[in-house]
């Protein structure tokens, strides 16, 4: 049987997208007939559901999350970016081997940076000739990194002359990121939708009174939410509080959200829920359900290319959003109508987003549930398997 192999070397818990992503894709790709096999952490202490195996390969990025009194160094960087090079690559070697993997096979090597890049190619470039699996390279954000790295073209040059590139295929979740990638690689990139639940498109309903606005997801500095805090402070404290519901996930914060919350001033407001505990499945699509509108004043520093999760699980779901203007998201709110557009890590202007939210609230609800056929299709998981397997046998 053709196995897909979902490589996730960040997937470790429960934190982030991760579980839920690899497994909408295992699911849909077992329902089209593949095998699954998970490649994730090591110390990866969760199960994707659904019975799929799991190999425990990938050590600890200490790259990618170094220790706080080190994450300052230039130099220490430096040594951990070598040593997590190092650890990737042989991990990978020790991993998968070729008696593991059949030239029908699927790689598909979710959020890449360019140590892992490295690492995968370099794999690709020992793997025994004319038995190579199809490599689909999931390039993650910040398109700079790659550009910098001057081990990278001509890891790319050898493999090239070897004629193994044909075997590796080069994926981003972001059209803008694409173009990028295109010129940093010189070689074609794909772009390949986000996923998100089969389930979500159920959570629409049409607009309620009051509305209820939501933020979803962990408490994150670069999601805007100290702004939100601040928003909803202002608007309970200017003597002209609007007729509207606020609930707020909150779950494992990071400092400088953890830091606004204890000087959100709101909290025990009578409209306004803050949840600190994670929410499983269930819970988190019934708050999604019960939302009006997706608070997600993202910050352009992260989000000037790069997707969201949250927002692909709104326009699904019909939700309209107030997102910053510039990003990603914003480009697409604007071109569509489908919420509502701040300035980036400005506070006043989430206030007024909010106000005008309220009174507007009808016809732009109206936009986002005509548009759900579209986005449901375009994020959902049967799309990504379907252009997956077309992408992997893709003559080259």
């Amino acid at each position: 049987m053709r196995t897909l192999w979902l490589a996730d070397h960040l997937l470790v818990s429960e934190r982030g997208h991760h579980v839920g992503y690899n497994g909408f894709i295992a699911d849909s790709a077992r329902r089209t007939g593949l095998d699954v096999q998970i490649l994730c952490a090591r110390k990866c202490n969760v199960e994707v559901p659904g019975g799929f195996r799991m190999r425990r390969i990938f050590r600890k990025d200490l790259r990618n999350d170094p220790p706080r009194q080190l994450s300052r160094s230039r130099l220490a960087l430096g040594i951990l970016e070598v040593i997590a090079k190092r650890r990737f690559r042989y991990d990978l070697a020790r991993g998968i081997m070729p008696a593991d993997i059949g030239r029908d096979d699927i790689i598909f090597a979710e959020m890449l940076a360019p140590r892992n890049l490295l690492g995968w190619l370099g794999w690709l470039k020992s793997f025994p000739k004319q038995h190579e699996p199809a490599l689909v390279l999931h390039l993650g954000y910040a398109a700079e990194r790659f550009k910098a790295n001057a081990e990278l073209p001509r890891l790319l040059s050898e493999l090239k002359r070897s004629r193994k590139l044909e075997r590796a295929r080069f994926v981003s979740d972001s059209d803008l990121l694409r173009e990028k990638y295109q010129t940093i690689l010189q070689h074609p990139v794909s772009q390949l939708p986000h996923v998100v639940s089969r389930r979500v498109s159920d959570c629409y309903k049409p607009p309620g009174r009051p509305p209820h606005f939501v933020c979803l997801g962990n408490a994150r500095q670069e999601k805007g939410f100290a702004e939100v805090l601040t928003a909803i402070d202002i608007l309970n404290g200017d003597g002209q509080a609007p007729n509207a519901q606020f609930t707020l996930q909150s779950s494992d914060p990071d400092a400088i959200s953890a830091a606004a919350l204890a000087n959100f001033h709101s909290a025990t407001a009578g409209p306004v829920s803050v949840i600190t505990r994670a929410l499983d499945e269930e819970s988190y699509l019934q708050l999604l359900k019960n939302s009006d509108v997706l608070l997600l004043p993202y910050h352009l520093e992260k989000y000037s290319d790069r997707t969201s999760g949250v927002f692909c699980e709104a326009v699904t779901s019909g939700k309209p959003v107030i997102t910053t203007r510039g990003s990603f998201l914003g480009l697409e709110v604007a071109r569509e109508g489908t919420g509502w557009l701040v300035e980036d890590r400005n506070p006043d202007s989430v206030v007024h987003a909010i106000r005008r939210a309220i009174s507007e609230l009808e016809p732009v609800a109206a936009r986002c549930a005509e548009l759900m056929p579209r986005y449901k299709s375009m994020f959902h998981p049967d799309t990504f398997v379907s252009q997956l397997l077309e992408l992997a046998d893709e003559k080259r």
